[in-house]
């Protein structure tokens, strides 16, 4: 609990998102035709609730992330990690 409560406190909305994707990348089922590609199956509502967000910054914040390059979402249920590092920077960020 307490690792959820500092992830998501004084960030900005992108930075939760960020923080977020990463630490769920370990769970996530691979895709065995790319290795940087998973199936994302998390609803949006589900990740806005557990991040304290509406679901529409959490889509905003999604394609904020592809628009930047760090990620591609070749369908609404697969993500692939293109800049991990990027992430990780955007994540750190404090709001």
């Amino acid at each position: 609990m307490l690792d959820l409560i500092q992830g998501v406190s004084r960030r900005s909305a992108l930075s939760r998102i960020a923080w977020f994707i990463l630490r769920m990348r370990n769970h996530l089922p691979c895709m065995d035709a790319d290795p940087d590609t998973y199936k994302f199956l998390i609803p949006r509502n589900d990740i806005a609730d557990h991040l304290g967000l509406s679901p529409e910054t959490v889509c905003r914040g999604l394609m904020e992330l592809k628009r930047r390059q760090a990620i591609e979402m070749p369908t609404r249920r697969t993500i692939r990690f293109r800049n991990v590092a990027q992430i990780l920077r955007i994540a750190k960020r404090q709001g």
